[in-house]
C-alpha cells in the first residue's frame, strides 16, 4: 500500500486506512505490517498505539526496515520511544515553521497564497513580495472603489465587476461570500492581519487602495451606508406601484395611464394576462385606502411624548459614552504624537538610540496612531436628536397624513418601513401583512386604553 504525497501527521489517510481495513480481513493470512520506517506509519503516538493494538488483535505484527525492533519488552520500548521521536520530531518542526512565519509577517513579507488581485513574487525578488496582477487588480479595485461610493449593493458591485470580466484565478465567476470575504481583507489596503499569531504589520508591497476607500467600506459594510438610489421607474402618480401584490396572484401590481377622448386616466392593474382581480383601480381610491390603513398605526400624542422621551433618555446615555470613549481616545492620540516627538529628538539630537531602534520605533508609533484614528472615526455620532424626535413625533401621531404630503422617495422608504413585505390588495381591502416591529408595538399601545403618568425618570418631567 503506497502512499504519495500523504503526510503522516493524521490516520486518517485513504491508503493507511485501506491497509489496516485489508488486515482485518485477512486475518491468519498476515504474519507481519512492513513499514520503511515508523515515522511514515504514524506521526502522533496516540495513532501509533491505537493501529499497533488493532493489528495485535489480528494477530499481526509490526517491523521497520531501517529500524531494528522485535517482540521482547526491550524491543517493544524501544518501538514505542521511535514513535515518540516522530511524534517530537514532527512537532518541532511545526513549530520552526510557525516561528518562520511569524518572523516573515514581522518583517513585512506576505506567507500565505496571494489573494485575487495580487501575484506572488519570484522567490529570487528581494522585495516586494507581492505584485500586482495585470488581469485582475483592475477589478479588485474598481469593486472596493463602487461599494465605497455608497450607492451600490454588494450584488451591483458584483454584477458590475463580473460584467466587466473580473473572474478568480481558476478563471471562474465570484460568488458573492467571495466578494464579501475580498471586501473585508485588510490585505488589500498594505496590512497583514493574522489573528492566530496576533500581528498586525504593514506589508512591504503597493497597497491596491488606500485606508480611506478601505476604512469606508468596511463603514459600509457594518450597516452605515446612506440609501441607494432610487430607479427611475418610480413615479409620483403611482407611489404603490411594486408594492402592492395582486391578492389572488401575487403578482406586484403596476400602473399606467390610458388616453380617451383627449384626456388621460391614471390606474392600478395586476399586469398578469390572465388575471382579472385587480384592474382599472384609480389611484385616488387606493390612495385612500392605504392612508386608512396607516391611520390605525397612529398613537396619542401623549403616549408619543412619553416614547419619545424614552428614546432621548436612551440616546443621552449612549452619547454620554461615546463622548468619554472619544476624551479616551484622544488622550492615546496626544500621546502618541508626544512620544513621536520624543524619539525624533532621542534620534536626531541626543542620539540614545541608533537608526534601526528609530525606524521600528517610529513604524510602531504610525500603526497604533493609524488605529486610533480609525477607533475615533467609528466611536463618532451625533449627539443632537431634537430635530428628530420632533420630527418622529409627527410620524407616529399622523403616519397618514405625513404620507400623504411626503415626497416620492420619502413616501416609498416609508411604506416599506411600515410593511417591510408589502401588502396584498384585494379589490375591496388590504390582506394581513407583516408590520415592522417598531410599527406592531406602537399599534398594540394605540389599541390599549391606558392612562399613563407622567415619566419621573426623565427630564424634563413630562406634564401629564
Amino acid at each position: 500500500f503506497c502512499e504519495e504525497g500523504e503526510s503522516a501527521k493524521t490516520a486518517d489517510r485513504r491508503r493507511f486506512q485501506e491497509m489496516l481495513g485489508y488486515c482485518d480481513q485477512h486475518r491468519g493470512e498476515v504474519d507481519v505490517v512492513v513499514v520503511y520506517s515508523f515515522s511514515r506509519f504514524a506521526r502522533q503516538i496516540e495513532d501509533h498505539a491505537a493501529a499497533r493494538v488493532r493489528l495485535r488483535r489480528a494477530g499481526i505484527d509490526l517491523r521497520s526496515v531501517t529500524e531494528a525492533t522485535d517482540d521482547t519488552p526491550a524491543g517493544r520500548l524501544f518501538e514505542t520511544f521511535l514513535a515518540g521521536f516522530a511524534q517530537f520530531d514532527n512537532e518541532t518542526k511545526a513549530e520552526r515553521t510557525r516561528e518562520g512565519m511569524k518572523a516573515a509577517l514581522k518583517s513585512g513579507r506576505w506567507t500565505h497564497q496571494a489573494p485575487l488581485g495580487y501575484l506572488t513574487a519570484p522567490e529570487e525578488a528581494r522585495s516586494p513580495c507581492l505584485l500586482h496582477d495585470p488581469e485582475r487588480s483592475a477589478g479588485v479595485v474598481q469593486a472596493f472603489e463602487l461599494f465605497a461610493s455608497g450607492c451600490h449593493t454588494k450584488a451591483e458591485v458584483l454584477r458590475r465587476v463580473t460584467a466587466a470580466g473580473l473572474r478568480t484565478k481558476r478563471g471562474k465567476v465570484l460568488t458573492p461570500q467571495a466578494l464579501n470575504e475580498m471586501l473585508r481583507k485588510p490585505l488589500y489596503c498594505g496590512w497583514m492581519v493574522s489573528p492566530k499569531f496576533e500581528i498586525r504589520e504593514r506589508g512591504d508591497f503597493e497597497p491596491l487602495v488606500t485606508e480611506e476607500v478601505f476604512y469606508r467600506v468596511q463603514k459600509l459594510l457594518s450597516g452605515d451606508r446612506p440609501a441607494a438610489r432610487r430607479h427611475v421607474r418610480d413615479n409620483p402618480i403611482f407611489p404603490l406601484r411594486r408594492f402592492l401584490r395582486c391578492g389572488a396572484c401575487g403578482t406586484p401590481l403596476t400602473g399606467a395611464r390610458t388616453t380617451s377622448r383627449g384626456r388621460g386616466y391614471d390606474y392600478y392593474f395586476c399586469p398578469k394576462g390572465d388575471c382579472r382581480a385587480v384592474k382599472s383601480t384609480r389611484p385616488e381610491r387606493l390612495h385612500s385606502l392605504f392612508a386608512d390603513l396607516l391611520g390605525q398605526y397612529a398613537v396619542s400624542p401623549g403616549y408619543a411624548r412619553f416614547f419619545l422621551a424614552t428614546v432621548e433618555d436612551v440616546w443621552r446615555k449612549k452619547c454620554e459614552a461615546a463622548e468619554s470613549q472619544q476624551r479616551d481616545l484622544r488622550r492615546k492620540q496626544a500621546k502618541l504624537r508626544d512620544d513621536e516627538v520624543r524619539s525624533t529628538e532621542a534620534f536626531a539630537c541626543d542620539r540614545t538610540i541608533d537608526l534601526r531602534a528609530y525606524n521600528a520605533l517610529k513604524k510602531s508609533l504610525a500603526e497604533r496612531s493609524a488605529e486610533v484614528k480609525w477607533a475615533l472615526e467609528s466611536s463618532a455620532i451625533c449627539c443632537s436628536v431634537e430635530g428628530v424626535l420632533r420630527f418622529a413625533e409627527g410620524v407616529i401621531v399622523a403616519p397618514e397624513k405625513f404620507w400623504k404630503e411626503a415626497a416620492l422617495g420619502t413616501k416609498l422608504r416609508f411604506q416599506s418601513l411600515v410593511f417591510p413585505d408589502g401588502i396584498a390588495y384585494q379589490g375591496s381591502g388590504f390582506r394581513n401583512a407583516a408590520t415592522s416591529p417598531v410599527f406592531k408595538a406602537l399599534r398594540v399601545a394605540a389599541s390599549q386604553d391606558v392612562g399613563l403618568a407622567s415619566p419621573t425618570g426623565f427630564e424634563p418631567v413630562l406634564p401629564p
